[in-house]
């Protein structure tokens, strides 16, 4: 509901809205992606929020569920090659039960289901 919401900013007729404790950005340009990649690592960096990965090759997601013990992370390369990731810290690949770390391959139009325990 919009009362829920104060205006923050009006600029050039268009309304932004942000939750009244929350934060909220607008960004005036035209960028080629390194831009937005730049800007969305400053604010989850300035929230403390970690991804999943290290970084993504185009075309590769990394989506994530969790329970009380652990993580798991799905990793799902969408490209017609196969692609290098890099997961950092060891990981259990839950389709061959081998523990891996690094630079990983995720094989064209490929998956791997890590699990991170907690």
């Amino acid at each position: 509901e919009l009362s829920d919401y104060t205006v923050k900013t009006i600029i050039d007729g268009m309304v932004m809205v942000t939750e009244q404790k929350g934060t909220a950005y607008y960004v005036g340009a035209r960028g080629t992606g390194e831009l937005e990649d730049s800007i969305i690592s400053t604010i989850l960096k300035d929230l403390k929020i970690e991804g999943n990965v290290k970084k993504l090759p185009e075309g590769v997601t990394a989506h994530s569920r969790e329970d009380e013990n652990a993580k798991y992370i799905f990793v799902e390369n969408y490209n017609g090659d196969k692609k290098i990731v890099d997961i950092g810290e060891e990981m259990l690949n839950l389709e061959t039960g081998e523990k891996e770390k690094g630079e990983i391959v995720i094989p064209a139009f490929g998956l791997k289901i890590l699990k991170k325990t907690k």
